[in-house]
């Protein structure tokens, strides 16, 4: 299962519920099998004013009173609903626990890739020692990526 989202708030008297959506703006909600809070719910209609924010409606939620249970939990769907990544792409999800390489040394592990809206993404690594580094998710300072492998060839900047 993947996290595709929070439910943020109710919206209106008929049980929708406002969520944001941690999806590209192209992936389509309606029809799909929901986990919120490990109930499995469809996507009965879903719509959007202002990307992430979506509006849905799911089976099983009648009223504003059901709604509200729903609220600030995670959204979860099936890994399988999602697209196929082209070579070099990657899903956060997957990165995340690798083990850390540099210079064929075992030095920590993959904590979280954090978009900050700039250029590059940003690799955060918890090294052996505890402490916490970044590294730009960019070619020059991630050499490799192996999943089968589970883990990332990592060269560090001089000021690490």
């Amino acid at each position: 299962m993947v996290c595709a989202g929070r439910v943020t708030s109710t919206h209106g008297v008929r049980g929708c519920v406002r969520f944001r959506s941690y999806m590209s703006a192209d992936f389509k909600f309606p029809g799909i099998d929901l986990s919120i809070g490990g109930v499995s719910y469809t996507v009965c209609g879903a719509f959007s004013r202002r990307f992430p924010m979506l509006v849905l409606t799911l089976s099983r939620v009648g009223s504003a009173c059901e709604a509200e249970k729903l609220v600030g939990l995670d959204v979860f769907l099936s890994k399988s609903l999602l697209p196929t990544l082209q070579a070099g792409e990657y899903y956060c999800g997957d990165l995340v626990g690798l083990a850390v390489y540099s210079s064929e040394e075992h030095v920590g592990y993959v904590s979280m890739l954090y978009n900050f809206g700039a250029a590059a993404e940003v690799l955060e690594i918890i090294l052996l020692s505890g402490k916490k580094v970044m590294v730009p998710f960019t070619s020059a300072c991630v050499a490799d990526i192996d999943l089968n492998k589970e883990r990332v060839e990592v060269v560090f900047p001089q000021e690490i």
